[in-house]
Parts: structure tokens; sequence; C-alpha cells
């Protein structure tokens, strides 16, 4: 193969990923599309990313992220044209003693009124007892940008559900997991340093948060060493 041959197959090829890389229609290739280095929220390690929520309704899709710093906080961004977006929330710090306390969000409907909850976890540690650890849920009150934490899930208050002890969250997500048509929340949790501690969680909502009035209900309790992991090397 000559090399006049080889030079026409180099041009074909970086011209294919060149159009392949145009994917939002703007006719410029990948790179990054938004930077804003006057934004001062965002004072610890960025950890996780939910995208393509619109929690308040107003036609303009979001991206959540949370951060480390100050017990942990939720930013909310809002994409307000091409290639650009806007800061437009950010949590209350949620005093978390851990280092790493605010890890992910997951976003859903669980008490089926039409509004998205925002939730997340506070971790406290692996041996904490601290009430500032749990589960919380944020909602729009009905104003453009504006958000309430209007739930809370710790062992303080519910002692059935989450056993006392310190409160390590690994992640979290929102999905109709039964196919019963409800959402439910799945979340992972550490108490101490015990595999036998480690539990993967269910758990659905009854009533509405706006109202006051809800339950949780737990659907699905699972220790590491109860679960059928299918021959993992991990267990």
């Amino acid at each position: 193969m000559n090399k006049q041959v080889l030079f026409t197959i180099f041009i074909l090829i970086l011209s294919a990923a060149m159009l392949f890389a145009q994917t939002d229609g703007d006719n410029n290739t990948m790179g990054r599309a938004y930077s804003n280095p006057t934004i001062n929220n965002i004072t610890g390690f960025g950890r996780g990313i939910y995208a393509g929520s619109d929690l308040d309704k107003d036609g303009k899709p979001e991206i959540i992220m949370t951060q480390y710093a100050n017990g942990g906080a939720i930013e909310i961004f809002e994409v307000v044209g091409d290639n650009m977006m806007e800061e437009v929330w950010r949590s209350p710090d949620l005093g978390s003693p851990y280092g790493s306390p605010v890890r992910t969000v997951a976003v859903g409907d669980l008490d089926g009124d039409g509004y998205d909850e925002l939730y997340t976890y506070v971790s406290t540690g692996w041996n904490e007892v601290d009430s500032t650890g749990g589960i919380v849920v944020f909602q729009n009150n009905g104003n453009d940008n504006e958000y309430e934490m209007v739930a809370k899930l710790d062992w303080s208050t519910n002692p059935a559900l989450i056993d006392t002890g310190s409160w390590r969250c690994e992640d979290i997500a929102v999905a109709d997991f039964d196919d019963d048509g409800q959402l439910e929340l799945a979340f992972t949790r550490w108490v101490g340093s015990s595999y036998a501690s480690r539990t993967v969680n269910i758990l659905s909502v009854e009533g509405t948060f706006a109202s006051g009035f809800y339950s949780w209900n737990q659907e699905y309790k699972q220790t590491r060493y109860q679960l059928n992991t299918g021959g993992s090397i991990t267990g």
C-alpha cells in the first residue's frame, strides 16, 4: 500500500470523526460548552450530577450538582440558551460533620402530586450517630427557581425504618422497581464497618409531602449477606 493511499484513508477517517463530533447542531466540535468562573458558591468538591429535570416546570432543563463543602449542599443550574447556563438555586448547607456528605441526587414524583421532588442523602460517616444524616427531600414551592425542604427521613424520626447508628449512603435512585405504577426510592447504606450492616433499601410514600400528611413505607430491605449476588467475587 503506497503513501498516497494511506494518506487518503487517513483524511477519510479524520473527516468522519469531525462529522460525528458535531452533535448539537451548532457546527462546533465537542469541547467545553460552558464555563463561568465568577460563580463562587461551588466552594468544595463537586461529586454528583443529574441532568434533564424541570422541577419548577418553567420549560428550562436543569442540571443538578452536589458538593462537599460546609456539610454538603446542592446547586441547580438552568439551561438558558445555546451553551449557556445560569445558577438559579443553592440549598442551605446540610450540616454534616462528615468530609464527603452529599454524593448523588435523584429526581421523581414519589407522592404522585404531579410535581417531581429532589432527593439526596446526607452521610455522617462510619460510626457517627448524628441526626443531620438521612434522606432529604426538596420540592419547588410554586415560585420559579424556589425550593423548600418538605421531608427528611432519619433514624431519630423513623427508627422503625432506619436503625439507630451511623448513616453513610453510597447511592440513591428513583424508579418503579416493582412495576406497580408507583415510583419508589432506593438507596444503599452502611452502618458502621460490619459487612452485615450494609443494606439495600427501597421505600415508597403514601400521602403528599406538600400537605404534610404522608408516611414512608419500607417495601424492601436486605443486608449484603442476604442478597443473592449471583456469584459476585465481592459477595
